[in-house]
């Protein structure tokens, strides 16, 4: 009777594990602390289950009678993979629906299971057990029931508790959930990867910042205890994370991984809303209103999932961390982890909601569905990462792009990396320079994009000129200002069309302390470039026609404008200077005293340069000298991005924006403490960018000097003081005011009363 038994209790737990535990029985779970020991007689002594990962506690079945109707013979399942195996249970053999007689306890542990006596059509005797004379079962009528798969372990004493086993997985089977052991095939794979740092460095981080800000460290403690207080329990040296994981298109529940070695000892006295209760060994329940979640042991982190989870778990969480652990916050895509349509089915319902908000939402999500098939047929896996030194604040922000096994855009892209050129090697970097960038790579060949791609992209650059050119065609009634615009907004869009079509890419920006400005880039279409300028000027014509300034207009041209008036190094040199003394705001006197020049050097299907600078002659011969030195390709070997914060301060203090916004209290603050903070940051407020390939992945990384983060903590600082200030002084004069304003007809009073 021991199988027959065995086979009940096991079908009530997949019957309650089934229904999804929705299902009204008559036995109460509890949500008290207990474990999970099932007391019964007929099976010799207490006997110790290790509960499957995602299966409630439940009490345990009574011992009524069952008929065979209950019992479906087909429907079978298969034993835990425990330390102790459970003999498979066979179904009942009786050949009629007669109640089954009482289970009778066969005390003697031979290792062979016992006989199941046979059933009879005549009532059960009474449930009292009968002896054992001895230990050899009696011989029964019924035929012997097959024994358990080989091996079969010895059976382990009442006594003896049982090793504390990994929490198990469960599946759909045959309609039923069936328990087994969870494996890293069966497991999700991570999607999404959040990574955070240990709870030290993060405050250390905070703390310092803080104390910038003006807070001190008695205050800043004093706060974080209030949040925290004396917690216990948690590993403040161990990172946190959070995990999206998929199997497919079906997405699993967020799985949650904490600092956490032992959730029986947490503790976390300010956050009483947070209830931990375990439930079985090495599994726990932790509630949070509205909010239930289990969670599990797992090489000293509590990894906690959704209380309705089925999924199984990692047996090293930490390994979700790989690449991006190096990070005070760190996030992982894997693209290859997925499919383009179960991330469009993902988003849907957020789709939906929009578009009912804003219909031209609908269009734009679409054709963004649509570009990213491109992505995920391109890119395997993405990682971005903030890095923070919590001492000097010093950051990192990093972008690391690995391309997926089918791509054809992206793995191009890395492997012309490796060996690049630039023809615009002699726009040298100085100490007088703000700002430089560069970037170059040649392709070998053409390099074509996907047709798809190039046309959704073109769709969203359409959306825009078409309504630059809306706008145009609204506020002037003259048809040649119309044509024109188009013409020159045709040719920005057909640049914009050759990107997706080009043998190489190369281009420089570099802006000094003294304004001048040196920008280039590759253009094989020159005639584009050309056209463009050529319409941009008949507009501007057009315009002053219809707006009855042609006069004023073709004077402005003819004075400042300059076109193929030299040549150097074969590039063709025109050249168009704005005076900002007729054109800008009275608060700025040392701009308005300036006039930029504009320069632009054409080289027939080679190259177009842009220039500018306050002193026309000097920039024209740093763009001549730099020219001349770009006739012959040479490696890219310095960063491709500098920038000094300290040296755009004193170039902004040198043209007078620090006196922007004079008139006004709060935005001449602002201006005026932003610049004055960046032109005395110092040497260390420097940002050095660089593009690089590691393997067959391309890695970006920009490292900024904790300098440019105090002077941004100081400048928030020092603009709320200044402004808090400022308003107390205007409340003041709106007092004296208002004291003012009731005094004076008092006096006016006293006075007529005297005279009277």
């Amino acid at each position: 009777m021991r199988k027959f038994v065995c086979m009940l209790l096991g079908i009530s737990l997949l019957t309650v594990a089934g229904c999804g535990f929705t299902t009204t029985t008559t036995t109460t779970t509890t949500r008290t602390t207990k474990s999970n020991v099932v007391e019964s007689p007929q099976l010799g002594g207490e006997q110790k289950t290790t509960e499957p990962a995602d299966v409630k506690p439940v009490d345990e079945p009574k011992d009524e009678p069952q008929t065979g109707t209950s019992n479906p013979p087909e429907l079978k399942f298969e034993p835990e993979s425990t330390s102790t195996p459970v003999p498979k249970p066979e179904p009942a053999s009786a050949p009629t629906p007669e109640p089954v007689p009482a289970p009778t306890p066969e005390p003697a542990p031979a290792p062979t299971p016992e006989p199941v006596p046979a059933p009879t059509p005549e009532p059960a005797p009474a449930p009292t057990p009968e002896p054992a004379p001895a230990p050899t079962p009696e011989p029964a009528p019924a035929p012997t029931p097959e024994p358990a798969p080989a091996p079969t372990p010895e059976p382990v004493p009442a006594s003896t508790p049982e090793p504390v086993t990994e929490p198990k997985a469960v599946f759909l089977e045959s309609g039923l959930k069936v328990a087994r052991e969870a494996t890293e095939a069966d497991a999700p794979l991570p999607v999404l990867t959040l990574h955070i740092a240990d709870i030290d460095k993060i405050l250390a981080i905070a703390k310092n910042i803080a104390g910038i800000a003006g807070v001190s460290d008695e205050e800043f403690d004093g706060v974080v205890d209030s949040i925290l207080g004396e917690v216990v329990g948690v590993n403040r040296t161990e990172p946190i994370g959070v995990v999206f994981r998929a199997k497919g298109d079906d997405f699993s529940d967020p799985l949650f991984v904490l600092p956490i070695d032992d959730l029986s000892k947490l503790s976390i006295p300010n956050m009483t809303f947070l209830q931990v209760e375990k439930i079985a060994d090495g599994k726990f329940r932790i509630t949070i209103p509205n909010f239930n979640l289990v969670a599990y042991q797992k090489k000293g982190y509590a990894v906690a999932v959704l209380e309705a989870s089925t999924t199984p778990l990692p047996a090293n969480p930490k390994t979700y961390f790989a690449d991006i652990d190096k990070y005070a916050i760190g996030v992982k895509i894997d693209l290859a982890n997925t499919t383009h349509d179960a991330i469009a089915k993902l988003t849907a319902p957020f789709a939906m909601i929009m578009a009912m908000q804003s219909p031209e939402f609908g269009e734009q999500y679409q054709q963004l569905i649509e570009i990213a098939k491109f992505y995920f047929d391109e890119l395997k896996t993405i990682d971005y990462g903030i890095g923070i030194d919590p001492k000097t604040l010093d950051t990192e922000f990093a972008i690391k792009i690995l391309p997926g096994a089918k791509s054809k855009v992206i793995s191009k892209v890395i492997e012309a990396y490796k060996n690049r050129k630039t023809i615009f090697g002699g726009f040298k970097t100085s100490k007088s320079t703000i700002l430089r960038y560069n970037e170059a790579y040649d392709f070998g060949g053409k390099m074509e994009f996907p047709e798809q791609l190039k046309t959704l992209n073109m769709k969203q650059y359409d959306l825009i000129f078409d309504g630059m050119l809306k706008q145009i065609e609204e506020d002037s009634e003259s048809e040649d200002v119309v044509k024109h615009a188009k013409a020159a907004l045709d040719s920005v869009k057909k640049l914009l069309a050759q990107t997706f079509e080009v043998t190489k890419f190369d281009s420089v920006t570099m802006i000094d302390v003294d304004g001048t400005l040196l920008a280039g880039m590759v253009w094989e279409d020159t005639e584009s470039v050309v056209n463009l300028i050529n319409s941009a000027l008949a507009f501007v014509r057009a315009k002053g026609v219809s707006e009855g300034d042609a006069e004023e207009v073709e004077d402005f041209i003819k004075k400042n404008l300059k076109q193929n008036f030299e040549k150097a190094s074969g590039y063709e040199l025109s050249s168009l200077t704005i005076p900002f003394g007729e054109i800008v705001d009275a608060h700025l006197p040392k701009l308005g005293e300036k006039s930029y020049t504009f320069f632009v050097a054409v080289k027939d299907k080679t190259a177009v340069v842009l220039a500018g600078g306050f002193d026309a002659d000097k920039t024209k011969t740093v763009l001549k000298t730099a020219l001349e030195s770009t006739t012959d390709s040479v490696p890219l070997t310095r960063p491709d991005a500098q920038f000094d914060l300290q040296l755009l301060g004193q170039a902004l203090k040198d043209i007078g924006l620090d006196e922007i916004g004079k008139g006004q209290a709060s935005e001449g603050i602002v201006a005026k403490t932003l610049i004055d903070l960046a032109a005395g940051a110092g040497n260390k407020a420097k940002v050095i960018g660089k593009d690089e390939v590691e393997g067959n992945a391309l890695v970006g990384s920009y490292k900024i000097d904790g300098g440019v983060v105090v002077t941004i903590v100081e400048a928030i600082k020092q603009v709320r003081a200044k402004i808090a200030a400022s308003q107390d002084e205007d409340d003041e004069d709106d007092e004296e005011e208002e004291e003012s304003e009731v005094e004076t007809p008092g006096r006016i009073i006293i006075q007529e009363e005297e005279e009277n």
